[in-house]
């Protein structure tokens, strides 16, 4: 019976051996890495076993010594006791082998089992997987220890997941981890439903033993001996036990022979780079940012991720199959033999590993199919597209076709390619600036300008210098040689290595591989710089950065930006194209946007400043002489500053900058091609660089530049010819004779007829003009000081009262290149002009015939009408009256009115600007600010003093009337004297505006306060912001004098706060009398106390440092203070913080809540109760 039963498993144990592609050849395992928990890490590589003379692979087998020799199935005789004429049909006496196995398992004679299935599983290394998946046997950890857990864990070919098979004596398997020596073990060898299972050292104990019995579906349900129906199971949870075998449990295994017959195929398709494809589809190279992922893609584009470089290795009879992209090895997952092994682009070389070599197949069709070396499985493809190796009767199994790729990977290729372009190359020989397309203005470079070989070649910013020069070569061969023109040497790849990412250097000339080129012209225009050394790799960017210093490099090709070069020729030509524009003065509008012209910024007069798009204002800086110059190009100079528009360094790169430079008719990078367009706008190109003038975004601020030539509108430009004019507003007029001297009338003189004349900028309202434009286009000069215009006089200038009214006050612009502007009188048509061009203080300004010196040229610079400081305000009803603070109030509400002029500080306003052209105007007596009272927007409204709250009620403009300065309110009204009066007390309110006398200003200037606000009372020592001076007798060591640190409008909080801080600031100085020295110095207990008050800019005359140390009645200045009454005395019981302790022959000064601080023999400064002196005996308060 036992011979039936072999007779009918030869069919299922032949399909067995072959689904694990059970073969006797030889195998070599790498060393292999420890198994790691969660995946694995390192990972063991299949190598070709060392090879003979003529490089076959040996016959020959690996396995383990304990192992016996494979043997065919045993076909044993028929059971004897069987009648020969036995009546039963031959398969009634041979059992259906299902029963056979029931049968025989229920009896639990384990070794007569194993004795009829001994020759299922051939002695050998396996991997155990589970049916239908990758999971496997696995050694947790890939542990060596006895009692290591077995599991079932995701297919990795670690040695923890490989088992040797041999048989003991009576057919039982025996399974070994190859990792660790240990055999397959039932834990504790108790034969029990769900007893774990693990690995343990061999003891050929039951629990180590195993029969493989085969089912229908050809897969093996192996049972322990130790019987009991009790077989290997994987539970949900992947853990590996023994159960007993029913319908629904055990686990179906397959054995995967680790063995495999190693491929050889003939050569049946040429070396060359392929699309591997399969139907629409084609192979890719799809994920992983180090080009592992491939997978079928859509063959639709073109991509070097979609080209594979196939060849054949002679020696070992297989193909390499390499990605163009990456670089890397179609890699069968370490020659998993798990079917549905992932394949990915793994490994830039191939070395010895099995794993990376391929059989190419082709059937009787044509088809190709692609088996790998290393486990002798197919190259499918999974639902999702991605590559797996399968049994070749999986139906996963795909037939592919090669189709040659215009991609070039090997020496024979690139050459092939090069021979292409031998007679006519993309790139003609010449000398050009290369910039990559990631960002047009960083170029090649050699860096520092290196004449050494080996000079590392980088991006950096355009600077035309000739390490940024390159000459193209043909070399005849359809390869160019680079050759840079500031070193002599060549463009050259480090070492000659083939291998992304090696740096590209200059290096002399070789003409070897390293040093030789294909240039391939793009659609985009660039180029694509291909390397003689092959292999798809192109001149590179590398990281794709942008940045100076970036090393350029070879890469395998991407298509990306980072291996696209534009390419400038350093011999430009650029035709004239006559004269399209008749000379003279314009403005450049931009077609982009209307309301832009080309200005140079910031009307700068430096060689360099760069051209603009500015919003029109119809400044100097915004007009152009245009004229057509005899060589056929155009010059535009700018009349602000008489230099010309000129193209930065001679740029040939796109984004190259617009600038101004002195005129120099001598250079291209000044001559400009002017040409008409169908709509009636104008391009101008550059006559240096073929580039168009570009307003990029056309925006304020935005730079001009030179940009290759499109039909885009902010290439277009509108010539509108200029009209020299000066908008409204006040400005100072300046002479072009020289810088800062300036139109000013004399002494600041509000008189009429007070005389014009030259003098250095001060900015004084005798110096500053509000600009009006008459009806007919003239202007008129009214001078903010004094409320007069600007007039002819016979030949004089001077102010005169006549509303501007009169041709002789009015004044015509023209234009003077690089002066400004002439002003020409409309009465007597001679221009405003400057004293035999004498740029002393007071030279006289009269008018004289128009002659274009300097001396007739005049710039308008804007200008606020009152800068900060400190001013009386006078209104027009009365000159003599003075805006006032009611009785030199200091309370919040105090009215303000106009008052006759007496120098007090209640007729004293600091104005200060609070941005936007709004400023506060704050009393001198009170520190508090001019308000609206009530915020009050209706006419008649009260004008005070308030203490400062940020609001529209005390916020002024100051705008030019007709005769004087208006006091605009943030809140609508003016300033206005009620009842328009020229009686001193008259009261001051707002109203609407009405431009009258009572609202409108004479302003002085006035003396900056030392104080302003809070004050200590007449007969007691001032307090200031400024730092006490003392007298001109303190010499030497003892004139120390602590700054001032309190503000104009210090309150008495701030004076006292600065005075204790500043004692604080001396904590720690030591005590010497009679000494009043610096912080860290020495002080004794009065000196101490005059350099805080010192703090406040209180001047306490003889009292002083000097005269401390020096004069003997000054020892003790603590009880001069004290019996002098030099400060307000106060109660000891009604003490404030910064108030004088006196105690008898010492003093200090009250912190608050019974604390003092005073400077102390063998003590120095400290802070101490009050109590700690002695008796009190009296108090002061220097600040009240």
């Amino acid at each position: 019976m036992k011979s039936n039963v072999i007779r009918k498993l030869l069919p299922v144990m032949l399909m067995i051996t072959l689904t694990a592609g059970i073969a006797p050849v030889s195998y070599a395992a790498a060393e292999e890495p420890a198994q790691q928990t969660e995946g694995v890490d390192e990972e063991p590589v299949q190598d070709f076993e060392n090879e003979d003379a003529d490089d076959q692979i040996s016959d020959g087998n690996n396995q383990t010594e304990e192992a016996e020799e494979v043997r065919e199935p045993e076909v044993r005789e028929p059971d004897l006791n069987a009648s020969e004429d036995d009546s039963e049909d031959t398969d009634a006496v041979q059992q259906d082998k299902s029963e056979k196995v029931k049968t025989q398992t229920e009896t639990e004679n384990m070794d007569e089992l194993a004795d009829v299935y001994r020759d299922v599983i051939p002695d050998g290394e396996y991997v155990i997987g589970e049916k239908g998946s990758r999971q496997v046997l696995d050694v947790k950890n890939g542990s060596k220890a006895d009692s290591a857990n077995v599991q079932a864990y995701q297919s990795n070919m670690t040695a923890a997941q490989r088992w040797k098979v041999v048989h003991d004596s009576k057919g039982y398997l025996i399974l070994s981890n190859t990792g660790s020596e240990k055999a397959l073990d039932v834990n504790g060898g108790i034969a029990a439903n769900g007893q774990n299972v693990q690995q343990y050292t061999k003891n050929m104990t039951a629990a180590q033993k195993w029969v493989a019995v085969p089912n229908e579906e050809g897969t093996i349900i192996l049972y322990s001996a130790l019987g009991k129906k009790l077989v290997l199971n994987v539970t949900d949870s992947n853990n590996v036990e023994i159960c007993e075998k029913t319908d629904t449990s055990g686990t179906d295994f397959a054995f995967y022979s680790t063995q495999t017959e190693t491929v050889k195929s003939e050569r049946t398709i040429e070396d060359g780079t392929y699309l591997i494809t399969n139907g629409d589809q084609t192979l890719a190279i799809n994920s992983g940012s180090d080009g592992s992922g491939v997978r079928k893609v859509s063959k639709d584009g073109k991509s070097a991720k979609k080209a594979f470089y196939i060849a054949y290795n002679e020696k070992k009879a297989v193909y390499t199959i390499c990605s163009v992209y990456s670089g890397r090895f179609l890699d069968a997952n370490l020659g998993d033999v798990v079917p549905g092994a992932v394949v990915s682009a793994s490994g830039t070389e191939a070395r010895e590993a099995l794993q990376r070599f391929w059989k190419i197949e082709k059937d009787e069709n044509g088809q190709m199919y692609i088996r790998n070396a290393a486990n002798n499985q197919m190259l499918g493809s999974a639902a999702d597209g991605e590559l797996i190796t399968v049994p070749a009767d999986d139906e996963r199994v795909v037939r592919w076709t090669f189709e040659q790729s215009d991609f070039y990977w090997s020496e024979k290729e690139i050459d092939t390619f090069a021979a292409t372009k031998a007679e006519i190359s993309d790139l003609t020989n010449g000398i050009y600036q290369i910039t990559t397309s990631i960002k047009t203005e960083m170029t090649l470079d050699v860096l520092n300008g290196s004449k050494n070989d080996r000079a590392k070649i980088q991006l950096y910013e355009s600077n035309n210098t000739n390490a940024q020069r390159w000459k193209v070569e043909a070399t005849g061969d359809g390869y160019v040689r680079i050759v840079n023109i500031g070193s002599g040497k060549v463009l050259d790849v480090s070492n000659g290595t083939a291998k992304s990412g090696t740096a590209v250097q200059q290096f002399q000339s070789n003409n070897s591989r390293a040093q030789k080129w294909i240039p391939v012209k793009n659609e985009n225009g660039t180029y694509t710089f291909y390397s003689a050394l092959g292999r798809n790799l192109v001149l590179d960017v590398s990281g794709a950065g942008s940045a100076n210093g970036t090393q350029i490099q070879i890469y395998d090709s991407n298509e990306t930006p980072a291996q696209m070069f534009k390419v400038y020729n350093t011999k430009v030509v650029v035709a004239s194209e006559g004269k399209v524009l008749e000379d003279g003065y314009y403005a450049l509008t931009s077609l982009a946007n209307n309301k832009m012209v080309l200005d140079l910024s910031g009307a700068n007069s430096a060689n360099g400043t760069k051209m603009q798009m500015y919003q029109s204002n119809g400044t100097l800086a915004q007009c152009f002489e245009v004229k057509y110059c005899k060589d056929g190009y155009y010059r535009l100079r700018i009349v602000a500053t008489a230099k010309t528009v000129d193209l930065k360094s001679g740029g040939l790169i796109p984004g190259t900058i617009v600038q101004e430079w002195q005129n120099d008719d001598n250079t291209k990078n000044q001559r400009w091609v002017i040409r008409k367009n169908e709509d009636g706008s104008y391009t101008l190109i550059s006559a240096a660089n073929g580039l168009a003038m570009d307003a990029g975004k056309a925006v304020s601020g935005e730079t001009v530049t030179t940009q290759e030539t499109t039909e885009s509108t902010n290439q277009k430009w509108q010539f509108v010819p200029f009209k020299a004019s000066v908008s409204e507003g006040c400005y100072i007029v300046e002479s072009a004779l020289a810088s800062q001297k300036v139109i000013d009338i004399t002494n600041g003189s509000t008189a009429v007829n007070a005389n014009a004349q030259l003098y250095s900028y001060n900015k004084t309202m005798a110096q500053k003009w509000q600009v009006r434009t008459t009806e007919d286009g003239y202007i008129t000069l009214q001078n903010i000081g004094s409320g007069l215009y600007l007039t002819e006089s016979g030949n004089n200038v001077c102010q005169a009262n006549n509303s501007g009214d009169t041709e002789a006050a009015q004044w015509s612009l023209e234009v003077q290149m690089g002066g400004g502007y002439i002003l020409i009188n409309k009465a007597s048509g001679k221009a405003m002009d400057v004293s035999g061009g004498n740029t002393a203080n007071g030279t006289n300004i009269g008018t004289y015939i128009v002659n274009g010196t300097k001396a007739q040229a005049w710039k308008f610079n804007s200008a606020s009408i009152i800068e900060t400081g400190f001013y009386e305000f006078a209104p027009l009803t009365n000159t003599g009256l003075r805006m006032d603070v009611a009785g030199g109030s200091s309370n919040n509400g105090a009215n303000v009115q106009v008052y006759s002029s007496n120098g007090s500080y209640a007729q004293r306003w600091w104005v200060r600007s609070t941005g936007n052209g709004w400023y506060t105007i704050t009393s001198c007596c009170s520190a508090k600010l001019l308000d609206v009272q009530n915020a009050s927007t209706a006419a008649g409204a009260n004008v005070q003093q308030y203490q400062n709250n940020g609001s529209n009620a005390q916020k002024w403009k100051f705008v030019m009337g007709e005769k004087g300065i208006q006091i605009v309110s943030a809140l609508g009204n003016v300033v206005d004297v009620k009842n328009a009066s020229g009686k001193s007390g008259a009261n001051v309110q707002v109203w609407s505006k009405n431009s009258s006398d009572a609202q409108q200003w004479r302003i002085y200037t006035a003396a900056r306060p030392n104080k302003i606000g809070w004050q200590n009372p007449s007969g007691y020592p001032q307090v200031s912001s400024k730092t006490v001076v003392l007298p001109s007798y303190c010499t030497g060591y003892f004139t120390y004098v602590s700054p001032s640190t309190i503000a104009y409008d210090a309150t008495r909080e701030d004076c006292i706060n600065a005075f204790i801080k500043r004692a604080y600031e001396y904590i720690g100085t030591r005590y010497i009398e009679p000494w009043s020295s610096w912080p860290g110095d020495a002080v004794d207990c009065s000196g101490f106390v005059l350099q805080c008050l010192y703090a406040t800019g209180m001047d306490l005359g003889i009292y002083n440092p000097y005269n401390h140390r020096w004069q003997a009645w000054q020892t003790y200045n603590s009880m001069n203070w004290y019996r002098n009454n030099t400060f307000k005395p106060v109660s000891t019981s009604n003490m404030q913080r910064g108030d004088l302790i006196y105690y008898n022959g010492h003093v200090a000064i009250y912190l608050g809540n019974g604390m003092m601080i005073d400077s102390w023999p063998n003590q120095g400064v400290g802070i101490h109760p009050v109590s700690s002196r002695g008796t009190v005996i009296g108090a002061a308060r220097p600040y009240v």
